[in-house]
């Protein structure tokens, strides 16, 4: 695995690989426990290699030695089993993206695909669709902020426009920062947002440190 990009921001571990190995050097890497490979045979083809490549790949960004089980709650959130740090993975065949961090965050990679644009009304409110003049890349980047949200957030039941909101911001092709908020019930977080734009590709980060007061409920 050949890796693309690693720093760190604001504390939190960011890796970006090109996926090259068959899945049998990845499983090589990797020392998984009978609940991962549950996990991991419920999945046919391609996603069993992203799968494979995002815990390899978080493997390598990790500060501290030794490899961790990485397991997932109920709502589909990973975690390490006995490690108190966040994680996120993302991926978009051939990139794989891992972080790790004591900050809430989430990551999004995304390659540059026509359906951003045709689904924009899904994702995006009407005064976010003028951001940028509406241009395919601020949709891209609105996408993955998004994303990066939800997977911070760690439950299903949110909705894109409803309770995710970007403030506006000037798309900057070799990459920028951005101010977005997740508000739904008594929750209110300001997330600072960073986003990279890569050959055909783009990727967020997302974090948060408002969760703090509620760390135990949602962790």
């Amino acid at each position: 695995m050949a890796l693309h990009l690693r720093i760190t921001i604001d504390e939190i571990s960011l890796g970006l690989w090109n996926l090259t190995e068959t899945e049998e050097k990845l499983l090589e890497q990797l020392e998984l426990i009978p609940s991962e490979l549950d996990d991991l045979n419920r999945l046919r083809g391609r996603r069993r290699l992203e799968w494979l490549g995002a815990r390899s790949c978080l493997q390598a960004i990790e500060t501290d030695p030794g490899r961790r089980i990485i397991l997932k709650d109920e709502h589909g959130k990973p975690h390490y089993q006995s490690y108190d740090k966040h994680i996120s993975f993302s991926h978009s065949y051939p990139l794989i993206a891992a972080s790790q961090s004591d900050v809430r965050h989430g990551i999004d990679v995304q390659r540059h695909v026509d359906k951003i644009t045709r689904i924009r009304e899904k994702y995006c409110s009407p005064e976010e669709l003028q951001y940028n003049d509406g241009s395919a890349e601020s949709l891209h980047i609105l996408w993955g902020i998004k994303e990066s949200m939800y997977k911070a957030w760690g439950r299903r039941e949110i909705d894109f426009i409803r309770h995710l909101q970007v403030e506006p911001f000037r798309y900057v092709p070799q990459g920028g920062t951005a101010i977005a908020h997740l508000r739904k019930n008594e929750i209110n977080w300001q997330f600072t947002i960073r986003y990279f734009s890569l050959p055909g590709t783009y990727a967020v980060l997302a974090y948060t440190r408002d969760d703090a007061a509620q760390s135990g409920e949602l962790r």
